[in-house]
């Protein structure tokens, strides 16, 4: 579902039931109303498995028991077992109640005080976590085995919340959400790998029911202390299964027979060298190499060497021998993939008893610790970067600010993303160097006049390349082997995957003005899986125009609109709301330029929010003024890629197009309108509203607010950032939404 992660539409049938809800005893006292009003009760179930695999034969073990007694807590299990008194003999040795001999205390198992989701936008680092809390009552009798289980980090742990039935309104839903589009089998696929194909069927409905919500994930970290009434309160914190992809080490283990003096490990630079060599060895007899290579016909796992720019002043012969000129560049698409094959894939291996020697000295204590190690942290792990996933808008202008770190390629299209300048370019003497030579007495500067030139001249593409079929693609983005992977990897601070993306994500966005940012983050459709996405990328013109058709309106308010003369009397599902607004520093200049005494700012919100604020009148003039100031940067920005042509080494060039192509991003286009199609940035206001707990809510699902004056409903919407369910000591389930004001896209 490429382009629609960070601007989409409510599921359907979740619209239906909040409307219903919102008139549940407001316009409507029908026995569901009634029911969903009495019926709050939400029940917790948290299960501890010994590898990915989550089914109820591999729940987490404890000594010579397959299955711990605390494999499992809540759910049906409370009202069960050592969880009521006993109705024997309290002098009896059995189990069977909390006031049984091998209950001392008398006191009852494990419970879960409180239980917390959090849904997070990866793009703004909100990550998926899962707390939760528990009271040990006798730790006498259970610290020792809840400790085994529970407080291991890497445990595969499901965290589930079941409302009752009746906290469903509608009639018309069933309870469940809209099937998952046809593009997303693969998800089936992915429940299999998980829970198994004869639960996989179950689970696709049950992730469906707005009356119940899990999450999957692995236990990153637990606290416990001791109360005064000699009980233990625990604390278990989780990160959603693909959240840790990434926190793997970007050491590779000795390969067999290879032989190294340092400590056994391989640098994954190494690797990407290899498999740049191995892909030229049949042109090593070559002095220079001018070639786009394909691996395995991917298109977007490539390799691009060859000279960047033909040398000025020189005879064919000395171009031959001339090797400063030569660049190596893998493809983001084949960085992600030798990711994913060397060093993500650790997580699906499962570990060998030759990976460490501090196990233990007799057999029992090895065997016991090889038993903890027999799953894997994970099943198909991966980072997806790909050409169907990973898009972008189209700017006609763009360009990398340092080709010699970061090359758009032209690919075999017809397109100047790698073109400086896209057009030959006449550069008029500066009014400092005409009065220099005046007061030199010198002749005049004549204008400078410089050719377009292409970077890669001498290579003839082989794919597509960045730009193609009305959108870009990053992952085709080229990457500098020497100038950009083996800077970062020789970094001390560089240790895991997550580290090296950061850096290249800081790469590609300072080399493009900041108009792409990648970003990893979670399918919201399918929460294993961890993608490298375009977070500018809000989706295509036909995704777009969906969403803006009719944005859901959250019933909040007595009333829908601020306007009570036509305003409609729709109730609420609100519980509580926070709404906040504050200019930043560098907008501030704002009311001067409402009064057109000062030029928009640096920002690149200010143009929309200055023309947000603008009446009438004064949209023309802003409107005016935009285009403007359009048509001088595009000036400037062809002027400082031919000046880059000039000397290609050059920090103050590479500077000049930098700060340029930044400036492009507030004005890629002479419309203001048009540009908030291509860059709809958030800003301004913040809101947080909570609503009775309810599966469905998705990052980037578009609302409205009532609340807010009519100039916020014509201009804006707000865009879903965070998500909390939250289940109480009452069984009180409450689900929280974080909302990010941006610019209504039309």
């Amino acid at each position: 579902m490429a382009g629609d992660i960070f601007y989409s539409s409510l599921d359907p049938n979740l619209r239906i039931e909040l409307d219903a809800r919102a008139k549940a005893g407001f316009s409507s006292r029908n026995t569901k109303d009634l029911d969903f009003m009495l019926s709050k009760i939400t029940n917790v179930e948290i299960a501890a498995y010994k590898g990915p695999i989550l089914k109820n034969e591999l729940k987490a073990g404890y000594k010579e028991a397959a299955v711990s007694r605390f494999a499992t807590l809540g759910g049906k299990k409370v009202r069960t077992g050592s969880y009521l008194p006993n109705t024997g003999d309290p002098s009896s040795t059995g189990m069977g109640g909390y006031l049984t001999a091998d209950r001392p205390a008398r006191r009852i198992p494990p419970v879960i005080t409180l239980a917390e989701i959090n849904i997070g936008d990866h793009s703004m680092a909100l990550l998926n976590k899962a707390t939760f809390n528990v009271l040990i009552s006798d730790p006498s009798a259970d610290l020792n085995e809840f400790e085994s289980v529970w407080f291991r980090p890497g445990r595969n742990v499901e965290v589930r919340f079941e409302g009752a039935r009746n906290q469903i309104v509608s009639a018309d839903t069933n309870g469940l959400l809209e099937p998952p589009p046809s593009t997303l089998d693969s998800r089936r696929q992915i429940l299999i790998d998980k829970y198994g194909a004869d639960s996989a069927s179950e689970k696709q409905l049950q992730f469906r029911k707005m009356n119940e919500i899990t999450f999957a994930g692995v236990i990153t970290s637990f606290t416990f202390s001791y109360q005064p009434d000699g009980t233990v309160e625990a604390t278990i914190m989780m990160s959603g299964t693909s959240n840790i992809f990434t926190d793997v080490s970007l050491m590779l283990p000795k390969q067999k027979g290879e032989k190294s003096d340092n400590n056994g490990t391989n640098t994954f630079y190494k690797k990407i060298e290899e498999t740049v060599n191995q892909e030229i060895k049949d042109k090593a007899e070559k002095t220079i190499i001018n070639e786009e290579f394909n691996i395995d016909g991917v298109s977007d796992q490539t390799i691009l060497i060859g000279s960047l720019y033909n040398e000025k002043n020189k005879s064919d012969k000395e171009k031959m021998v001339d090797l400063q000129n030569q660049y190596k560049y893998i493809s983001l698409g084949l960085l992600i993939a030798l990711i994913n094959k060397n060093l993500i894939v650790k997580l699906n291996n499962v570990p060998k008893k030759e990976e460490t020697n501090a196990v233990g000295t007799t057999p029992e204590d090895q065997a016991a610790f090889f038993a903890k190690l027999a799953e894997p942290i994970a099943r198909n792990a991966k980072i997806i970067c790909t050409d169907d996933v990973c898009q972008g808008t189209i700017y006609e202008h763009l360009v990398s600010a340092d080709p010699k770190e970061i090359i758009l390629w032209r690919g075999t299209k017809t397109t100047s993303v790698s073109r400086y300048a896209d057009i030959d370019v006449e550069i008029k003497p500066s009014k400092e160097d005409l009065d220099i030579a005046k007061a030199a007495k010198k002749a005049t500067p004549v204008p400078t006049k410089i050719k377009a030139k292409e970077l890669m001249p001498n290579v003839t593409p082989t794919t597509a390349g960045f730009q193609a079929d009305n959108k870009t693609y990053p992952s085709r983005i080229y990457i500098g082997v020497e100038t950009v992977l083996k800077l970062i990897l020789e970094k001390d601070d560089v240790e895991t995957v997550n580290d090296l993306l950061k850096h290249v994500s800081s790469y590609i966005s300072r080399n493009t003005g900041g108009i792409i940012k990648m970003r990893l983050i979670t399918d919201p459709q399918k929460p294993d899986i961890l993608l490298y996405y375009n977070a500018n990328y809000i989706g295509d013109a036909n995704s777009i125009n969906d969403v803006n058709q009719d944005p859901f309106l959250v019933p909040m308010s007595a009333r829908n609109s601020l306007d009570t003369r036509n305003a409609k009397l729709p109730g609420t599902i609100v519980t509580d709301a926070k709404i906040s607004s504050k200019l930043p520093d560098n907008l501030k200049n704002l009311a001067f330029v409402l009064n057109e005494g000062s030029e928009i700012s640096k920002s690149s919100i200010s143009p929309f929010v200055t023309y947000m604020y603008a009446d009438d009148d004064q949209k023309a003039t802003i409107a005016a003024q935009y285009k403007k100031k359009h048509l001088e940067i595009i000036e400037q920005l062809r002027e400082a890629k031919a000046l880059l042509t000039n000397d290609f080494l050059s920090v103050p060039n590479v500077q000049r197009l930098r700060e340029l192509l930044y400036k492009y991003q507030q004005y890629p286009t002479e419309n203001i309108k048009k540009s908030n199609i291509l860059n709809a940035p958030t800003f301004i206001f913040d809101a947080e509203i909570t609503i009775e707990g309810i599966q469905g809510f998705k990052i980037g699902d578009v609302m409205q607010l009532p609340v807010l004056p009519d100039r916020y409903r014509k201009e804006v919407v707000f865009s879903v950032i965070g998500i909390t369910h939250n289940v109480d000591a009452s069984g009180i389930w409450q689900t929280k939404l974080k909302l990010i004001m941006r610019p209504k896209v039309k």
